[in-house]
């Protein structure tokens, strides 16, 4: 036992000195690195000010955009129209189950399925009228996410 105690003893120290002396011959340090990366020059870390700047750039464009987007009241009256509506893109069961939850407890579960689209679950509401589309409204001020839109086809369909 000693033996093997001591053999491994050696063997560690003498890959240990190894390493200090000069260690494996291909090893590339950071400058290396940096040698290797394709267009170097092209990369540098932001400062406070150019993420400022940045951020500045993308709300104009923001703001452009949103000036130059048709307005969209129109489909806002086709869902207050609608006898079917869908709630979101939950990206699974569980996070619909929160909004689920709220419908239950405004009387709209037993009127409440779910669908599969795309990988995303959405949630369905039938026989909508405009009191429940009221209350679902005020429900979705608290998943700012979510959008209320007329159902994709048929209710009975999935």
């Amino acid at each position: 036992m000693k033996a093997l105690f001591l053999a491994l003893l050696a063997a560690n120290l003498a890959i240990g000195i190894w390493l200090l002396l000069g260690g494996p011959t291909d090893t590339v340090r950071e400058p290396g690195r940096v040698d290797l990366q394709i267009d170097p020059d092209r990369f540098h870390v932001l400062t406070d000010a150019d993420l400022a700047r940045l951020r500045g750039q993308a709300e104009r464009k923001a703001a452009v955009a949103a000036a130059a987007a048709p307005r969209t009241d129109a489909p806002a009256a086709n869902v207050a129209a609608a006898s079917c509506v869908e709630i979101g893109d939950f990206p699974s069961e569980s996070a619909a189950g929160k909004v689920r939850g709220r419908l239950a407890d405004i009387g709209l579960g037993d009127r409440t399925s779910s669908i599969t689209v795309e990988h995303a679950t959405r949630l369905r509401i039938s026989r909508l009228d405009a009191a429940a589309k009221l209350q679902i409204d005020k429900i979705l001020k608290d998943f700012p996410k979510q959008q209320l839109e007329r159902c994709t086809d048929a209710p009975g369909a999935h």
